[in-house]
């Protein structure tokens, strides 16, 4: 009796783990950051799309360049959009990774990068 009790015990645990994994890996992520070109010359133009997933406490979306500037906007919980995108013109040298910067209405913060490389700056920048 002792061995059946084992064999389903571990057969159990074994399911949950698997759902666990399941949940985990089918769950989109809150956010994400993607950017039209991961190299750009300076100069030149950027575009910089965030997904946010709906949700009752968005509130804020900070949308922007290190380095360089940034776009804030304001989200209304799950009647806010899903995509995000802006323009970021004459991007200089000096220009760091994209990022989509998400605040909720707990005030809590949630990052996501996207790697920008600028070419065409010579040392002298």
């Amino acid at each position: 009796m002792r061995d059946k009790e084992l064999a389903l015990l571990t057969t159990f645990c074994g399911l949950m783990f698997f759902l666990a994994v399941f949940v985990a890996v089918a769950t989109p992520g809150r956010l994400a950051c993607k950017v039209s070109a991961p190299m750009v010359m300076a100069g030149n133009s950027e575009r910089v799309t965030c997904s946010v997933a709906r949700n009752e406490e968005n509130r804020g979306l900070t949308i922007g360049i290190e380095n360089y500037t940034s776009s804030f906007a304001q989200i209304d919980g799950e009647a806010g959009r899903v995509t995000y995108e802006v323009w970021f013109k004459k991007v200089p040298c000096e220009a760091g990774a994209a990022y989509c910067q998400l605040v909720d209405s707990r005030g809590r913060i949630m990052l996501s990068h996207a790697s920008i490389t600028v070419a065409g700056c010579d040392e002298s920048h």
